[in-house]
């Protein structure tokens, strides 16, 4: 009986032994470490450096004061450009990171291009890891090298995002044709300097098109044939429009529809789409037709086949509304008793006539 007990005992001592190396081991007090090993900072920037598992001894310090600081609770401040290191010594053992202070650039921070065009955008200045992103893809798409390609007409930023939370961008403004764009700019600025509002701009350059083009159809593949030459169809008033429009600082979009064989343009105003078809605008007496402008999908001709890019056109605001127009005895096209800004407040008795709906 004694050698049974004896021996129990001896088993639950080396059982408590055994238990107590193991929790002891789990247990063992972590090296101490800091939790970055470079950073990155611009001049005057701060930021702090964090001690993992260090003691209350802890004593920091900087390799080159004029370009960086640390305080004793890990604060590092950056004075110039130029890298150092900051070291924290404890239980007698020194850790140290790389402090870099830097100036990140980038080439270029706006550009006006046309589609097709392929454009380099470079950080200079630093070594950070740089992650590109544009706001459009599809109007402007960018590499992970930084080399953009402009693919439509529209505008889009390319944004690179650098470590540390550093973010330099470029701002595009993307042609069909850059060139001819700038060439009209002076006519837009002068024919929307009464314009208060997007509205009106879309009108005002609407009548324009209208006024100085004719519809003809043509195997012209120059997109702007309309403004070269006054004539084309529903794709050369489309782009022109939207030219102009985007001139005038109005966003518009170019569509198209295979199965309708048609073009025409979407305008954004006061936060909603609209539809606006120039060649159905156009009319022989010099009248405008307004059942193709800024109406909704429910009042619009083309009722399918629209592309991916299209905008669903919700707003039936001004589906039903139209300015009172004439020709005069001279022949000139005016609005009678309204201004332009004023023209949505008037209605005709039949807002449908001589509106012919065909379906696709």
């Amino acid at each position: 009986m004694r050698q049974i007990k004896a021996e129990s005992t001896r088993r639950l001592i080396l059982f408590v032994l055994t238990l107590g190396l193991v929790l002891s081991a789990g247990f063992t007090a972590r090296a101490a470490s800091l939790n970055k090993k470079v950073m990155y900072f611009l001049e005057n920037q701060t930021r702090t450096l964090s001690l993992l598992n260090g003691g209350k001894d802890a004593v920091w310090s900087s390799t080159d004061e004029k370009i960086a600081t640390v305080n004793q609770k890990g604060v590092i401040t950056a004075r110039q450009k130029g890298n150092c290191l900051v070291k924290v010594t404890t239980g007698g053992k020194t850790l140290s990171c790389r402090i870099v202070v830097d100036e990140p650039t980038i080439n270029l921070t706006s550009k006006v291009v046309s589609v097709g065009d392929q454009i380099p955008l470079k950080i200079k200045g630093t070594k950070r890891k740089i992650l590109w992103e544009s706001d459009h893809e599809k109007i402007i798409h960018v590499a992970d090298t930084g080399k953009c390609y402009a693919f439509k007409p529209g505008k889009a930023k390319v944004t690179a995002r650098l470590t540390a939370g550093v973010t330099l961008s470029c701002s595009f403004t993307v042609w069909e044709d850059a060139d001819m764009a700038e060439q009209y700019r002076p006519l837009v600025k002068s024919l929307t300097a009464s314009s208060s509002t997007d509205q009106e701009k879309c009108l005002v350059l609407a009548r324009y098109i209208c006024e100085h083009a004719s519809y003809v159809l043509t195997n012209s593949q120059d997109l702007f044939s309309l403004l070269k030459t006054g004539v084309g169809q529903c794709m050369h008033y489309s782009y022109a429009y939207q030219m102009f429009l985007q001139l005038a600082g109005v966003e518009c979009d170019f569509v198209y529809s295979e199965k309708a064989n048609h073009s025409w343009n979407q305008v954004r105003v006061d936060g909603y789409w609209y539809n606006v078809d120039l060649t159905g605008l156009d009319e022989e007496d010099k009248r405008l037709n307004y059942a193709y402008f800024m109406v909704s999908d429910d009042f619009f001709w083309v009722k399918t086949a629209r592309t991916d890019d299209y905008h669903e056109c919700v707003s039936r605001r001004y589906d039903f509304v139209r300015p009172i127009e004439r020709v005069d005895k001279a022949g000139e096209h005016v609005i009678d008793g309204i201004s332009l800004a004023d023209y949505q407040l008037c209605y005709e008795s039949n807002p449908w006539a001589n509106y012919q709906w065909r379906k696709y």
